[in-house]
């Protein structure tokens, strides 16, 4: 992920994709589908997922625009560090666990 300049994830449906957050860790600007906007949320660009003239246009977007990919890469690994290191990701699954254990022990 380190040597790509941004990554492409062009999935009709997708859950929570690690790849991204990969991606953004590494400061790196993502090119997706519109199911991923609010995980995106200005590290990269949305499509739809069917449309190849907006992935080309993304793509052009990304290459010719070297402030946007610069911007979007430091986006995206602002997020990661507020929002999905393993110590904030750690505790709360940590809290869920003990809070679930807590329901079964009622």
């Amino acid at each position: 992920m380190k040597k790509c300049e941004f990554l492409i994830l062009p999935s009709i449906k997708e859950g929570f994709p690690i790849s991204i957050l990969e991606a953004f860790s590494c400061g790196k600007p993502v090119i997706s589908t519109r199911d991923l906007h609010d995980i995106i949320n200005g590290a990269g660009i949305t499509i739809n997922p069917k449309s190849f003239i907006e992935l080309a246009e993304a793509l052009m977007k990304i290459l010719n625009d070297k402030e946007f990919k610069i911007k979007a890469g430091l986006i995206g690994r602002s997020m990661v560090e507020s929002k999905w290191s393993w110590n904030i990701v750690g505790s709360k699954t940590i809290l869920l666990y003990y809070s679930i254990k807590k329901i079964r022990d009622y």
